[in-house]
């Protein structure tokens, strides 16, 4: 790219951000460049030097997603799910049977071959309420269910289930946040699916899941 169209871009960035965003999302803090809009919810938050590739098709409402976090592929990342700095989500695997571990040598993107020779994995899905802290990995083709939480630098390579923290690498499970019956009303409540009004008609009880 030249440095022309560099600056161009710079500067159509810099207004979307300072001057279209804060009027289009009035109730959202948007403070990196996104590529397509419709993915996005209410309420969200989305700091600086965000990257969010094609791939994603929906952040969920009330979203924050920190500093330098990288959504690579990933297909959604749902409702009331905290991301912190530094994330990367959708990492790929470099293929190992090919004469070189390089993308020269399966990825026809980089003009040496015709066509690939290998098949993209699926996207990772996020689902509602999880927390994902500070320089976590999570690999492509993960599922990371409702309410988990996952550990600062955490390496992720396989699923989690709903309401499970992982730490470590590779990351393992350490406990569930709550127990077995609580998770499974939490589940079947689907509380992460109702609107700001019914929310709030428990707020003096959001410390308490009883009434959900």
């Amino acid at each position: 790219m030249s440095l022309f169209r560099q600056i161009i871009n710079d500067i159509k960035t810099y207004i979307k951000i300072h001057s279209i965003y804060p009027k289009r999302y009035k109730n959202s803090i948007i403070e990196s460049y996104i590529v397509d809009e419709s993915i996005l919810g209410s309420e969200i938050i989305i700091k600086k030097n965000v990257s969010i590739s094609s791939d994603c098709k929906k952040i969920g409402n009330c979203t924050y997603i920190g500093d330098g976090t990288q959504i690579l592929n990933c297909s959604q990342i749902g409702n009331f799910t905290s991301i912190s700095h530094d994330v990367k989500i959708g990492l790929e695997n470099h293929q190992l049977n090919c004469l070189g571990t390089s993308p020269i040598f399966y990825s026809k993107s980089r003009g040496w071959i015709e066509k690939n020779t290998f098949e993209r994995e699926q996207p990772t899905v996020i689902e509602n309420d999880v927390l994902i802290s500070a320089n976590a990995m999570i690999m492509s083709g993960i599922t990371i269910g409702n309410g988990a939480v996952i550990g600062a630098g955490a390496f992720v390579n396989k699923d989690v289930p709903p309401y499970a923290i992982v730490a470590g690498t590779p990351a393992k499970i350490i406990r569930y946040r709550f127990d077995e019956k609580t998770i499974d009303k939490l589940q079947k409540s689907q509380w992460w699916n109702k609107n700001k009004q019914e929310l709030l008609e428990f707020k003096e009880q959001f410390t308490n899941i009883e009434p959900f």
